[in-house]
């Protein structure tokens, strides 16, 4: 005889119960798991800082003080550690002396380094008035072959902030007046040259100047009340070392997350809605813009119109906590929400704020 035997299928009832099983499962592994990567993603954002706090503390003792926070052309402390931080070849490429001595519109020195206004054959970003432009495109002039302010390197970037190329801008420099005559923080330079707030790169710079989400703390201007007491390490032309920090380098900010924030250009200067970031070349940032609290705004657009808090220090971390290396080296997470005198206190380093509490909100 002959028998047969029939296989047994799933029914269409307990295909759903498996697929809903399934569901189940992810739903609560998918949590635990961004849980892990955000916890990795910080650790790896607390190592960089580590690792510039080291090269800044390598730098000082070489020279007995630290880089100053911006200098007479803007460049940051970040471009004079690149050979602390193994990237002698980009700091090589860096232009650090195109300062005309004499410009018959401007009067003299003190010229930004990303200024239209640079001299020589080359710039440390593409000169904007001189873009040549295919299709109504611009497009980034070479020679040469890699700009001074060109490339991208893994320690100043945090792996929770927008990557290189989800960005659209850089900040470029935070440069107020005072009072609109001139006054740079001590620096009397030509007017114009040094006003506008926070000032990003434009195209075709924008396209090829590296990111960075870490930014020294200037505290608060020496010519601004009534924060000037808060007086920062990384101030413009300074010369502090670590040697010598009266509040204590356990209690005194030297570098804090910038991740930027999103912003709606409308087409000027070439640059297109979109997230902005930092730059390895950009100088000292003020603590009296607080911490960004807009933590819970998606990083690549801004539906409710609250633009993210591209004026200050930030992170895209869980919780929106900001890490900050002090002038000791290690590194510490500060909530967006601490007390502001607090964070004044500790971004200075001789005013004279004793801390009763040391928890800074993690």
């Amino acid at each position: 005889m002959l028998r047969s035997t029939a296989k047994r299928a799933f029914t269409l009832i307990e295909l759903l119960v498996v697929i809903a099983i399934i569901a189940v499962l992810i739903g609560l592994l998918l949590p635990a798991v961004q849980k892990v990567r955000e916890a990795a993603n910080r650790m790896s954002c607390s190592n960089n800082l580590k690792q510039i706090a080291l090269a800044a503390h390598n730098y000082d003792a070489a020279f007995q003080k630290l880089p100053p926070g911006t200098d007479g052309r803007l460049i940051g402390p970040c471009v004079r550690l690149l050979p602390y931080l193994e990237q002698n070849a980009q700091y090589g490429l860096y232009i650090f002396d195109v300062i005309p001595a004499y410009d018959p519109v401007l009067g003299g020195g003190g010229i930004a380094y990303y200024s239209i206004y640079n001299a020589g054959p080359q710039w440390d970003q593409p000169n904007q008035t001189n873009r040549p432009r295919s299709n109504g495109t611009d497009v980034v002039p070479r020679p040469p072959a890699i700009y001074g302010c060109e490339g991208n390197f893994k320690v100043f970037r945090c792996p929770s902030a927008p990557a290189p190329e989800e960005t659209t801008t850089v900040l470029l420099a935070v440069n107020y007046l005072n009072g609109g005559v001139g006054n740079f923080d001590g620096f009397w330079g030509p007017i114009g040259i040094f006003a506008g707030g926070h000032t990003f790169s434009s195209a075709p710079g924008r396209d090829v100047v590296g990111r960075s989400n870490y930014l020294p703390v200037a505290g608060e201007c020496r010519n601004f009340a009534p924060y000037n007491i808060y007086f920062g390490l990384e101030h413009f032309n300074s010369k502090t070392t670590i040697g010598r920090v009266p509040d204590g380098t356990s209690n005194t900010l030297l570098f804090g997350e910038y991740a930027g924030g999103y912003h709606d250009w409308k087409g000027s200067g070439g640059i297109p809605a979109g997230w902005m970031t930092g730059h390895w070349s950009c100088g000292f940032n003020y603590s009296c813009f607080g911490l960004d609290t807009n933590i819970n705004l998606t990083p690549m657009t801004d539906p409710l119109g609250q633009e993210h808090g591209w004026w200050s220090y930030g992170s895209e971390h869980a919780g929106g906590l900001i890490q900050f290396a002090y002038a000791d080296g290690h590194v510490q997470k500060i909530s967006p929400q601490v007390d502001f005198g607090t964070y004044l206190a500790l971004s200075g380093y001789m005013d004279g704020v004793v801390l009763q509490n040391q928890d800074q909100g993690q």
